[in-house]
């Protein structure tokens, strides 16, 4: 092995309070063949010169000092230094997890040029090879973590000026097209790690970003550039899609009637006739609710709201799997093995169905411990309260019902921690 298969880069600006704390999860990778570039964007806090300390301690870090440029080319600075085969990026707010590097460089072979990190964000996918051809589809769509760079590796000598040439006011979105360009440098399939390899901190330019019709238009020009003439047509609905998240966007950061005069807005249109598209019902309510407040809110809260939904609709299912199963077998056997006895075959029933379609995340060996351990109190709670009512002189047909009732949302709480957990 080399003694630098990966090169780790990161670029650094005003992150006096988090770089140290990023620097140490990359010295205590279980993984030791990299090593570490950092670049200092032209700081103005004490980012540079606590950098500077870390050169002293391990000889694997190397720091560059610019003046500012931006977090795209302190990135390109960085790889142009680089010497290990395979790029990985960590922002300077982020950690690594201890196994990282060596779970990354472990899915990489002489068939691949990159390897995706944190797969579980393409569930309901479980792939670990996706055709290129395949894969560019999703990356235009900017499924999951596909869109930022951080968490994966990549071949050194994809790592083209041009991943990196992008107007220094494009500070939102970048990360898109680096990926764009990216996918059309190779035809070799992607690999698909689905572990935690990224522990991601506070996010700020996204949360603070303004949205407008006219950014997104400039953005949907670099995307049309980014991807070769002769496929746009191939791509035009997957570009849709990801344009209509934006327009989303948008209408909760500008008035309507700013964007629906825009020129983004109108080939939107255009391309959805085009297509033989039109908004989902979903998508107009959304569009048609008053003021940018309002939508803003919704926005917010619908992705829980759609959860809960989901659970209902599976709560409703399982719940009734467990009564049905009870009653008949309170003609054969006592209260207790029949409550047992439902509540085991339900449970099997609930943790697929609430995986794939309640949470939409994979089922693993993981999240079915933690999914039995949350629903070992549930159990418990359930069948105490079950002969609680029954005690009180309750029939045994009817006992479990208020049981059920009072289950549902400790339920809830539980299973969503058991499975959104990573």
């Amino acid at each position: 092995m080399e003694l630098t298969s990966i090169s780790v880069v990161i670029p650094v600006y005003n992150s006096q309070e988090t770089i140290a704390a990023c620097i140490e999860s990359v010295l205590r990778q279980s993984f030791s063949s990299f090593e570490l570039i950092i670049v200092d964007d032209g700081c103005t806090d004490d980012s540079g010169r606590i950098c500077d300390e870390y050169v002293l301690k391990d000889p694997r870090i190397k720091v560059l000092h610019q003046v500012n440029k931006g977090r795209t080319e302190a990135r390109w600075q960085g790889v142009q230094k680089a010497c290990g085969e395979w790029i990985c990026f960590v922002d300077s707010d982020d950690m690594l997890p201890v196994d990282s590097l060596r779970v990354l460089f472990e899915a990489t072979t002489e068939d691949v040029d990159i390897v995706l990190g944190n797969g579980y964000s393409l569930a309901p996918e479980s792939r670990t090879i996706i055709p290129m051809d395949d894969f560019r589809h999703k990356t235009v769509r900017a499924e999951g973590t596909i869109g930022v760079p951080w968490g994966s590796l990549y071949r050194r000598h994809l790592m083209q000026h041009r991943l990196f040439d992008l107007p220094r006011h494009i500070i939102n979105g970048e990360d898109y097209l680096f990926w764009l360009r990216l996918v059309f440098l190779t035809e070799k399939p992607v690999r698909i790690v689905y572990q935690s390899v990224y522990n991601k901190g506070e996010e700020h330019t996204s949360n603070c970003f303004t949205w407008t019709a006219d950014y997104c238009y400039e953005l949907n020009e670099l995307r049309k550039a980014s991807i070769p003439d002769s496929l746009h047509s191939e791509f035009l609905s997957d570009m849709l899609d990801d344009r209509l998240e934006n327009l989303f966007a948008v209408s909760v950061c500008t008035p309507k009637n700013e964007w629906k005069s825009s020129r983004y807005y109108q080939d939107i249109l255009s391309d959805m006739k085009q297509l033989g598209r039109s908004l989902t019902l979903k998508q107009k309510l959304f569009l048609l609710l008053p003021g940018m407040k309002i939508r803003k809110q919704y926005s917010r809260y619908s992705g829980r709201l759609g959860e809960l939904l989901r659970f209902g609709v599976v709560g409703v299912f399982a719940t009734a799997l467990h009564y049905i199963i009870y009653y008949f077998l309170l003609l054969f056997t006592g209260h207790n093995i029949a409550y047992t006895v439902g509540y085991i075959l339900s449970f099997l029933c609930n943790f697929f169905l609430s995986s794939y379609f309640t949470f939409r995340v994979i089922p693993s060996f993981t999240r079915l411990i933690r999914f039995a351990t949350s629903h070992l109190f549930n159990y418990l709670f359930g069948i105490v309260m079950l002969n609680v009512f029954i005690l009180i002189g309750m029939s045994r047909e009817l006992a479990l019902l208020p049981v059920l009732i009072l289950a549902i949302p400790v339920n809830y709480l539980t299973v969503r921690l058991a499975l959104k957990f990573r």
